[in-house]
């Protein structure tokens, strides 16, 4: 994976191509059938275009804003970057968003990033490295979550815990069929996974 973001980094073409080659039978293993539909996809376009076109789809899948070696974006997520900027633009127009200040928008978004850039690293306000998104640690929240849960005694059956306009035989909390601590560590677990996602 280190030679992926180095090859994207660098805007090495050929070595993307071997990474796209190298991944295919992990893309097959993985079921993960749309990246290598796209895998495949790419090593076909590279052998039946011709050299011209086939060396701008491999040399064209990066881009350097900032003039610098080693400073190569996935034009993906450039676009994704132009994108977010395009949207905090619109943001600022309140509630005069019209079909011709969305054209405006749209036609000015690459000035409206070059001075918000040049503002971000004159101000060393932007992010060291655009490709690294932060993953949040979630232990705390989840110990947060249990902690109240337990506090609370929600799987504790109490007599005055029901609705008058149902009518249930037996409550769900009323039934044993499994202990308090089973039913925590699915919740812990059912918490996990939802934080994660």
């Amino acid at each position: 994976m280190a030679s992926i973001s180095d090859a994207v980094k660098e805007g090495d073409g050929d070595r993307i191509l071997l990474a796209w080659k190298i991944l295919i039978p992990v893309f097959k293993a993985t079921n993960h059938v749309n990246y290598l539909k796209e895998a495949v996809n790419l090593v076909l376009q590279t052998q039946i275009l011709s050299q011209r076109k086939a060396g701008q789809l491999l040399w064209s899948r990066c881009i350097n804003t900032q003039g610098r070696k080693g400073h190569n974006l996935p034009c993906d997520l450039h676009q994704e970057h132009l994108n977010r900027r395009f949207k905090g633009v619109l943001r600022s127009v309140g509630a005069n968003v019209t079909p011709e200040a969305i054209v405006l928008a749209g036609k000015s978004i690459s000035t409206v990033d070059k001075i918000c850039t040049g503002f971000e690293l004159q101000t060393s306000t932007s992010r060291k490295d655009t490709c690294v998104h932060n993953t949040p640690a979630l232990g705390k929240d989840l110990e947060k979550i249990i902690a109240i849960l337990r506090e609370k005694d929600i799987f504790e059956p109490k007599q005055a815990r029901g609705y008058d306009t149902f009518s249930f035989k037996e409550g769900i909390l009323q039934r044993n069929t499994a202990s308090k601590e089973q039913v925590l560590k699915k919740v812990e677990a059912l918490i996990k996974s939802l934080l994660v996602n």
